[in-house]
Order: C-alpha cells, then structure tokens, then sequence
C-alpha cells in the first residue's frame, strides 16, 4: 500500500467516525427530547388530575350548599304559616264566641256560614 492509499483509508475512516459522532449526538439530542416530553406529559396528567379532583370537590359543596338553602327555605317556610295559623286562631276564637253568643237566628246563621266559608278557603 502506498501513502496515498493509506491516507485516503485514513480520511475515510475519519468520515465515518465523524459521520457516526454526529449520528450519536443526534440520537442523544432526540433521547433527551424524548424524556422531556415525556416528563412534560406525566406534569400535564397529574395537573390535569389534580384539575378533575378540585372540579368534584366544588361540584360536592355545590349539591351540599343548594341542599341547605332548599331546606332552610322550607323550614322558613313552615315558621312563616305557623306564625300565619298562630295570629287566625283568636280571630276564629272570636267568630266561634259570637257564634255562641248570639243565638239568633239570623246572625248565626251570618257568621256560621262566614266561618264556613273561612275553613273552606
């Protein structure tokens, strides 16, 4: 072999090492986008996660919070007709004592079917 030829084989065997290092630092330069990404995504999961579970806890204090005021609009609504019954009970104690206060005919009739027609409603 000649030193021309031996050059060459050296040139050439240079080129393929150069050519095999860049070959090897781009497969480095896309494993570790790789792991990036990866790394990104599993963040991105756990977020979204961690997203789904703050959603059901408000959903939860929602359904808790419409359940207390539809009860205490209930229970508002009870005291407001007791306090309505309460204030009509003298009201019909007075119709029952005219009624038997009054034995005419006429006026009791008048004030039976006034406190008939009371209940009725």
């Amino acid at each position: 072999m000649s030193d021309q030829e031996v050059k060459i084989n050296l040139n050439v065997n240079k080129d393929d090492d150069n050519a095999n290092a860049e070959q090897s630092a781009e497969a480095q330069a896309v494993a570790a986008e790789s792991v990036k990404a990866d790394a990104e995504v599993a963040k991105l999961g756990a977020d979204l996660e961690e997203l789904r579970q703050t959603l059901l806890r408000r959903q939860a204090d929602f359904d808790n919070y419409r359940k207390r005021v539809e009860k205490e609009r209930f229970e508002d609504s009870k005291r407001a007709t007791a306090r309505v019954i309460e204030g009509l009970i003298p009201v019909i104690d007075g119709f029952e004592h005219a009624l038997a206060a009054h034995r005419e005919a006429e006026t009791a009739r008048a004030l039976s079917s006034s406190t008939n027609s009371f209940w009725k409603a």
